[in-house]
């Protein structure tokens, strides 16, 4: 039991400590970022297929990931997931830019409604995502520990 809210506890806070401890930084300045536009491949909708992650994770662990990405250079991520019965959703906003084939994704508003109690947190923090065979994959760093997850377009 401890263990299972010890793995919940983190996936709801995979942002805040991506923002807290995560050690991806962009050296872009804030003209370059501006002046590099997103190539439209990242553009659209997308269902996570697969997580990996060096984390253990309960039996009754069932995750849900979407990310919605649009033209405009700004992206929705939303985490649904259920943990011995608790349902939780986390839903995050921001703008990306991409450089030599990586989105740098930087969140800026999280919203998380756990069973109907919402909270708000307004922390930065960054990911990093890719193309590669026609699937999105994005790394997360929670924690320390790297998360994995593989997205297919769905519009």
């Amino acid at each position: 039991m401890k263990k299972a809210i010890v793995i919940l506890t983190a996936l709801a806070l995979i942002f805040a400590l991506c923002a807290c401890g995560g050690s991806e930084n962009s050296s872009a300045s804030p003209d370059e970022a501006a002046s590099t536009e997103a190539k439209p491949f990242f553009q659209g909708k997308w269902e996570m297929e697969t997580l990996e992650s060096e984390a253990s994770m309960p039996d009754d662990f069932e995750a849900k990931v979407s990310m919605e990405i649009t033209d405009i250079q700004s992206f929705t991520y939303t985490e649904k997931y259920t943990v011995e019965g608790t349902a939780t959703e986390l839903v995050s906003t921001g703008t990306f830019y991409e450089k030599d084939g990586i989105a740098v994704f930087t969140y800026t508003h999280t919203t998380a409604d756990n069973q109907g109690s919402k909270t708000e947190n307004n922390k930065i923090g960054k990911f990093t995502g890719r193309i590669r065979d026609d699937k999105l994959e994005i790394t997360i760093t929670s924690g320390g520990v790297p998360i994995k997850l593989v997205f297919h377009r769905t519009l």
